[in-house]
């Protein structure tokens, strides 16, 4: 199935409160939070395209002495993420990548969860890991994978958000139509420069989640 992209930023209430439940849907931050080590503590730790931090308790949990700068390009998905973080240990920074500005050679860690899918083009997101994480940082991505055609999304959305708001339910399809495959990661990466170990796990019946960890 084609790729169709999703709106760049949210700026949408009913489509940000959506997304919102996504982030939260069947425990998507299960395994990255598996190949985190909290034995190495005290980092600076970056996030791009944050979203709304739903899984952030889980996070800080894991790294109680770190401290994270998260960025999102919606305004409404920080608003949302003020409401779970704890602003003495999180920064969220309104930022669209590509962004010159952003410090370089900084963090310890970058993360990317659930932000692939809304890119247009995905180079930017792997650009500005390597342009704000240390040399030697690691870098920690998942997303969902796209579905192979609509009939199959649908199935997906009605079994896995059955009785949800109906927003959520197009937001969700949209996701899975957005996603990306394996091998466009792979891609990816390759042409970024990048070197990373790649799994996936199914979470639904034809529905999977792309786990990637690396180190620059």
């Amino acid at each position: 199935m084609s790729r169709i992209p999703e709106t760049e930023v949210m700026n949408d209430p009913a489509s940000v409160d959506a997304y919102t439940e996504i982030t939260a849907l069947g425990g998507l931050a299960n395994f990255l939070m598996s190949k985190l080590n909290p034995s190495n503590d005290n980092l600076n730790i970056a996030d791009i395209g944050c979203g709304p931090c739903g899984y952030y308790n889980e996070l800080l949990n894991i790294y109680q002495n770190s401290v994270f700068t998260s960025y999102d390009a919606s305004a409404l998905m920080l608003e949302k993420a003020k409401l779970v973080v704890n602003p003495e240990k999180v920064t969220l920074v309104n930022s669209f990548i590509p962004d010159a500005s952003l410090p370089a050679n900084t963090y310890d860690i970058v993360l990317n969860s659930l932000f692939l899918h809304q890119l247009p083009n995905p180079a930017p997101c792997w650009d500005t890991i390597k342009q704000i994480g240390k040399k030697g940082a690691k870098f920690y991505a998942f997303d969902l994978l796209r579905v192979e055609d609509s009939d199959a999304c649908w199935a997906i959305v009605n079994g896995m958000a059955c009785g949800s708001p109906s927003v959520f339910q197009q937001d969700f399809y949209n996701t899975l139509r957005a996603s990306f495959t394996v091998e466009e990661i792979e891609q990816q990466l390759l042409d970024a420069g990048l070197v990373a170990t790649i799994e996936t796990q199914e979470i639904y019946p034809n529905c999977s989640v792309i786990y990637i960890v690396g180190t620059l």
